[in-house]
């Protein structure tokens, strides 16, 4: 998992970001945060889907930032916001929100796609939950303004 840190961070380089872009690692990536885990990954425990989501999660924010346009072919926005609604870990659902707040303001094709896949009502069902920490709350706004405003 450090590896993956470390290859998204090397992405800063657009040749290596072209690199990354064959390599499918945003998708292998995104694989790792489907809320219904593959064959391969029913075996590791909770505790375990827990690490790799969030390692893949700070991977992607990274990436996300560098090579965008991967990110939204892969449908990222729609994987994180699955995972986002499936999770019940705190620190998971941080990590979905600050990925979130970061690709929405990655162009206007972000904005509208994570309204097209029905990001507003479970952005403000968060929002709106008191049991939420008062930063997830606020990023929940956060994602919402920046949708409106893009």
């Amino acid at each position: 998992t450090l590896l993956w840190g470390t290859l998204a961070r090397c992405c800063s380089s657009e040749d290596c970001a072209k690199l990354a872009v064959q390599c499918g690692l945003v998708p292998s990536l995104l694989e790792c945060l489907d809320p219904e885990p593959p064959v391969e990954q029913q075996k590791w425990s909770q505790e375990q889907r827990r690490k790799i989501q969030l390692e893949a999660l700070s991977a992607l924010f990274q990436l996300v930032q560098y090579i965008p346009e991967a990110f939204m072919e892969a449908e990222g926005n729609s994987t994180v916001l699955q995972l986002l609604q499936a999770t019940r870990s705190r620190e998971v659902q941080k990590k979905c929100l600050h990925l979130l707040q970061v690709a929405v303001r990655m162009g206007k094709a972000f904005a509208e796609r994570l309204g097209q896949i029905g990001a507003v009502g479970t952005l403000v069902e968060l929002f709106t939950d008191k049991d939420n920490p008062m930063t997830s709350r606020q990023m929940c706004a956060s994602i919402l303004a920046t949708m409106c405003k893009e």
